[in-house]
């Protein structure tokens, strides 16, 4: 059968019993599925389901063939079994074997990886910005994002950007444009990032050369609801000047700032699973719970007028650090064993000379220890240092108490990594120790005038 068209076709095999037994025959009906993923998904983050329908009381088993990234479920439910790298294979198609008894169907599954792109070289996000908002309409279906709402996110992410950067990055013009319509149906939009940029900024420029991307810093796109990117995302370049971010609706303020700092050329705060010896095993992506950028809980946010949001939870510093926010004369390498003073970089004061983290070398690796003394969110049971490891704009947090995991049936049945990091820091008086170079101690802490500093002992085992 050909399947050149991205229909759900519907397979259904009957097979009478035997006459002695008089039931219903067997069915198994199996349809053809179309899904989107995200390549920094994590393992066993749900892709989608497949309809698939079988005869009640009758086993049903259902595979995937070897080598590709999903796993599936005896529910039909597709998850992800391994790294979604776009570089590889940004389509993925593959048949999905159901058996009933005897019975046997196949559906033809696809899945398209987007991505939140980001790029090695990445150029400081300093100074001021523009950005233009264009709100669509595909065959009359239009973006439901109103200019009020992009008003609230706009203000919302302004505050967020002065406040992380000590002023020192803001967005000075938006401009937000009526619905522009792209001349093709929600179905027949590109199921592809690029391709959606570039059908959107084209018919932007033909409605008006005002709206050109080119002559803006940061590119939004309001898609409507049925135009499908699998959530919102972004698209880096390699320089925190120029980016592009597609907002589907409902539009939610936390979710377009998140989007933002993609965009500006950071990616997740991650975690690393495993015990006290580095390198962990990595885990999945964005379950830092400390930090803007993971997983830091709702009480990190607090809606304040309208659509606007005040966002508690920090960028932490090695983004801060790749963003320019932060310089060399900022950090302290340590080569020797010795006791430092790091200040925690809550701050909007300018950063100047003051060095907020320091930075263990492991081999080619290189650690970040930095100091959280204070949370916005009361599942975190410990504050003190914080260890990471940094790579091109991704953070991965290191577990001082990797063996704890909170006594909840639910976390422990999920094995949440987010409640599982809630104790990663180490706090005063407790020493952590990485790999057989380092151990990290933090002495003593305390505040001067509105800010927190700590005493951090370095050792070699």
């Amino acid at each position: 059968m050909s399947r050149t068209l991205l229909l759900a076709l519907a397979f259904t095999v009957a097979c009478p019993m035997a006459a002695e037994e008089p039931v219903d025959p067997i069915q198994l009906t199996v349809a053809d599925a179309s899904f989107v993923a995200d390549d920094q998904w994590a393992v066993g983050t749900e892709v989608g389901v497949l309809d698939v329908s079988v005869s009640e009381g009758a086993e049903l088993q259902l595979t995937v063939p070897d080598g590709v990234p999903f796993a599936i479920d005896e529910a039909g439910r597709l998850v992800v079994d391994g790294p979604l790298d776009v570089t590889q294979a940004r389509n993925h198609r593959f048949d999905v074997e159901v058996t009933a008894g005897d019975l046997q169907a196949v559906a033809d599954v696809r899945v398209r990886v987007t991505t939140t792109t980001l790029q090695p070289s990445q150029s400081p996000a300093l100074g001021d910005k523009t950005a233009l908002w264009i709100r669509t309409s595909f065959d009359g279906v239009e973006g439901e994002q109103t200019e009020q709402d992009i008003a609230d996110a706009m203000t919302s992410l302004n505050k967020y950007l002065r406040e992380q950067s000590a002023d020192q990055v803001r967005v000075v013009r938006w401009e937000v444009t009526p619905h522009i319509e792209v001349g093709v149906t929600r179905d027949e939009a590109p199921r592809d990032a690029f391709a959606i940029r570039t059908l959107v900024a084209q018919a932007a420029i033909d409605a008006d050369p005002a709206y050109d991307p080119a002559d803006y810093n940061y590119l939004f796109l309001s898609l409507p609801g049925g135009v499908d990117l699998g959530g919102a995302g972004a698209l880096g370049t390699g320089d925190g000047n120029v980016g592009t971010a597609w907002i589907p609706a409902p539009l939610w303020v936390p979710g377009t700032v998140h989007e933002a700092f993609h965009v500006l050329g950071v990616g997740h705060c991650d975690v690393l699973m495993g015990d006290e010896t580095y390198p962990a095993p990595p885990g999945s992506g964005g379950h830092d719970p400390f930090f803007f950028m993971g997983s830091e809980g709702s009480e990190a946010k607090e809606p304040t007028k309208g659509l606007q949001y005040d966002i508690f939870a920090a960028i932490n510093v090695p983004m801060k650090y790749h963003m320019g926010w932060l310089r060399e004369a900022n950090l302290r390498d340590v080569r020797r064993a010795g006791t430092h003073r790091i200040w925690s970089s809550r701050t909007e004061q300018p950063p100047g000379l003051t060095p907020y983290a320091l930075r263990l070398h492991v081999g080619s690796d290189t650690l970040w220890v930095s100091y959280e003394p204070t949370v916005f969110n009361s599942e975190i049971t410990a504050t003190g240092l914080l260890v990471h490891t940094h790579d091109d704009g991704w953070t991965r947090l290191l577990d001082h108490r990797p063996a704890s995991v909170p006594d909840d049936p639910k976390i422990r049945q999920a094995l949440n990594e987010v409640a599982e990091f809630s104790d990663a820091a180490i706090p005063v008086g407790e020493t952590m120790t990485v790999g057989t170079e380092w151990t990290i101690t933090l002495e003593a802490e305390g505040e001067e005038d509105g800010r927190y500093w700590a005493d951090v002992r370095i050792d070699v085992p």
